[in-house]
């Protein structure tokens, strides 16, 4: 005996049609779906619907994207700055934060001429703080 071969392979996202979702025919009566580099986005409900000679048939399940926690890969170091010359601060991520502040003795640093965040590429910034004077000595912090 002989089955009748699956078709119709409809694909959908949170109730929605996929029409270009794309499934894997396994050789053993399974199929995969797969997300390829799974972003957070790509969170669902995900359902498959096969049907052949005999009838329909469905199957569920939820995809779950776990995102990395951010981490700083190379933190904070001590410097030490002439008078009159430009000091810079730089940290290190392990991926692009959303936002990254700094702070000057517990108090935000919003910039100016004194004080300049930059962004470097998506996981490194830098405080550059041209013409250095002695207000600059304090304790520097970055969230």
């Amino acid at each position: 005996m002989k089955l009748a071969k699956l078709r119709a392979r409809l694909r959908y996202k949170n109730g929605k049609e996929v029409p270009d979702a794309k499934t894997v025919d396994k050789g053993d009566g399974t199929y995969e779906l797969t997300v390829p580099n799974a972003q957070k986005e790509d969170a669902a409900d995900y359902k498959v619907v096969v049907a052949n000679d005999a009838g329909d048939a469905e199957s569920s399940a939820a995809l779950t994207v776990k995102v990395p926690q951010i981490e700083i890969v190379k933190g904070l170091a001590d410097i030490t700055v002439p008078q009159k010359q430009t000091g810079t601060l730089e940290i290190e991520t392990n991926r692009p934060p959303k936002q990254v502040k700094w702070y000057k003795n517990g108090k935000e640093i919003t910039p100016s001429d004194k004080a300049q965040p930059k962004k470097v590429d998506d996981n490194k910034y830098q405080l550059v703080i041209p013409d250095a004077g002695k207000d600059d000595t304090a304790d520097y912090k970055v969230d």
